[in-house]
């Protein structure tokens, strides 16, 4: 009677020494899984152009203005809505504004997160030239600095959207030169060269820059 007591026992014992062993054997191979951290995003390195509609402004052509910032120049375009145009710019007599005042109004309300701003308008603008204090003109911009002003009103007059499209994009990208610290250039055919007040002369540049034009500012490009 005790070896049928005693053989269940130990053989218990045998199989419970099994079972653990088996599990012990599990737990070792069990790959040990690696916890990867998800990369910390960069940060753009890209300035940022804030642009403010001063007043009623064709949408579509607010639009193609910040494509063709975004494309030409190594920046980012935040469209910050519209803003009214300042009483104290305005100038009665010749109904126009001035681009001085324009501009410091521009840097006033420009966003913190951005380092330019950039004000577009369908209304006359104007800058003092010479003996003229009410010299109309296409766009100002600050060299260097951190505002430019842009005005469509005598660039569309009697030619197709097409044409007006691509005089828009040159005095922009002009203008946003400046703040870039471009000067004007020599060259006719570079787009920093001096418009005069003439459409004609916007009308010859090419909408790119000169090789002397390019190195100064290749960190914007």
């Amino acid at each position: 009677m005790k070896k049928y007591i005693i053989f269940p026992f130990l053989l218990s014992i045998v199989l419970l020494s099994c079972n653990r062993d088996n599990d012990e054997t599990k737990l070792k191979a069990q790959p040990i899984k690696k916890v990867i951290a998800a990369p910390t995003p960069k940060k753009s390195t890209k300035k940022k152009v804030a642009i403010y509609r001063l007043g009623s402004f064709d949408i579509v052509l607010f639009h193609y203005a910040q494509s063709q910032l975004d494309s030409f120049y190594n920046i980012q375009t935040i469209d910050c809505g519209i803003k009214e145009l300042p009483i104290n710019a305005f100038v009665k007599e010749r109904n126009r504004y001035v681009a001085d005042t324009l501009l410091k109004y521009l840097f006033i309300n420009k966003p913190k997160d951005a380092q330019y701003v950039l004000g577009l308008t369908e209304k006359d603008i104007c800058t003092e030239e010479g003996n003229n204090p009410y010299w109309g003109i296409f766009g100002l911009g600050w060299q260097p600095g951190p505002a430019c002003v842009i005005s469509t009103k005598r660039i569309g007059k009697g030619v197709s959207n097409a044409k007006l499209k691509d005089r828009f994009a040159k005095i922009i990208l002009h203008e946003m030169g400046h703040n870039f610290d471009l000067d004007h250039c020599t060259n006719h055919e570079c787009l920093m060269a001096d418009a005069e007040g003439k459409i004609s002369n916007v009308d010859k540049e090419k909408k790119q820059l000169c090789g002397k034009c390019r190195k100064i500012i290749k960190g914007f490009l």
